[in-house]
């Protein structure tokens, strides 16, 4: 995908006031939840916060039952239906609720996120390779490449030439309007999570021992990030990845390891997407510590055989990156060695020959 330039434009809270605001968070949010889980785990975050009592001034369903709704749709897979719905109640919301309203940054968020998961959706529908009539949609066309068709189809070349060059020309102006499409999603998503990003990190300054703010602020900037990998600025998704993992705390996290060795291993592949391969090692082991720690506390079933099998795969991940590095440096080494030894000086013709006699 182009990157887009409106995804330049980094419109977040200042890096420094975020940074304070996340260690101060994770050393509240440790100290007031060090008695939580036996595993160190949180339940999952709701998108939905304490709703606002103005319900008696709204139009709009009663305010605990938008993200419900939103959230069923999702489930359902439904994402043009919880976009439209999601996009209604927040047109509904913004002009009665103050700027700064943890639920309309609940709303900003699922919204963002709804909007990332169908514009990528769509981008690997486009990918695909159109079907023809005369292929019918089954499994071995899913996951083989298109058969040619067969000799005991109509022979009509003039009709089918001339039908097939119309549909071409109508589908690839249909391609293009769906990519813009899910481009101006991928735009708005950004948008809207910079806001609720924007709206968390203020009240984080302000009760930095909220484990929900934590998880929310973290979850604008893994989600963020995730636009920003789709449109391939690397550097920008490494960077949002990796405070996604600061906020979560780190090796030190009071959070499910699996959450933050996930976020770990996403800024790994941006970071190895960028060409920093150190720093793609250097969170491709910090994933390795926290889902070792997650197995030391899990009983022997189906979680500890699952986090057994990623372990082995950021293993050998780390072991092709790490062998990579080798093979480049040797070669960067060799390269002015064997240019000094191909300049070889011909001296023969200065040698004295003995005069014969």
């Amino acid at each position: 995908m182009v990157q887009s330039a409106d995804f330049d434009a980094r419109q977040t809270c200042s890096t420094d006031n975020q940074h304070s605001v996340s260690v101060e968070a994770h050393k509240a949010a440790s100290s007031e939840n060090q008695q939580a889980s036996s595993v160190g785990e949180h339940k999952a975050f709701s998108y939905c916060s304490q709703p606002p009592a103005c319900n008696e001034v709204l139009d709009a369903p009663d305010l605990s039952t938008i993200t419900t709704k939103a959230q069923d749709l999702i489930s359902k897979n439904d994402l043009p239906t919880a976009i439209e719905f999601l996009s209604l109640m927040l047109d509904q919301l913004e002009p009665k609720l103050p700027a700064d309203s943890l639920y309309l940054a609940d709303l900003y968020l699922l919204y963002g996120i709804t909007l990332y998961r169908h514009a990528t959706a769509q981008s690997l529908l486009f990918s695909q390779p159109p079907v023809t009539e005369s292929q019918p949609v089954s499994e071995s066309h899913i996951v083989s490449e298109s058969k040619p068709v067969s000799e005991s189809q109509p022979a009509t070349p003039q009709k089918i030439l001339a039908f097939e060059s119309s549909s071409s020309s109508d589908d690839e102006d249909t391609d293009e309007d769906d990519v813009d499409d899910a481009q101006d999603d991928l735009r708005t998503a950004w948008q809207v999570l910079e806001i609720a990003k924007t709206t968390y990190f203020k009240h984080l300054h302000t009760n930095p021992a909220a484990p929900d703010l934590i998880q929310k602020c973290a979850e604008c900037h893994a989600s963020t990030a995730d636009i920003c990998m789709e449109n391939e600025n690397f550097d920008d998704a490494a960077g949002d990845y990796e405070r996604c993992v600061e906020l979560y705390g780190g090796e030190c996290t009071v959070f499910n390891e699996r959450y933050v060795a996930e976020a770990a291993f996403k800024c790994a592949c941006a970071y190895e997407f960028a060409g920093e391969d150190e720093n793609a090692v250097r969170m491709l082991r910090l994933a390795v510590r926290l889902l070792e720690r997650r197995r030391a506390r899990c009983a022997d079933g189906g979680e500890a055989a699952d986090i057994d099998g990623v372990l082995a795969d950021v293993a050998a991940r780390i072991e092709d990156i790490v062998r990579c590095v080798k093979v480049v440096e040797e070669k960067s080494v060799m390269q002015p060695l064997n240019a000094r030894q191909g300049k070889v000086t011909d001296l023969t013709a200065t040698v004295r020959k003995k005069a014969a006699k």
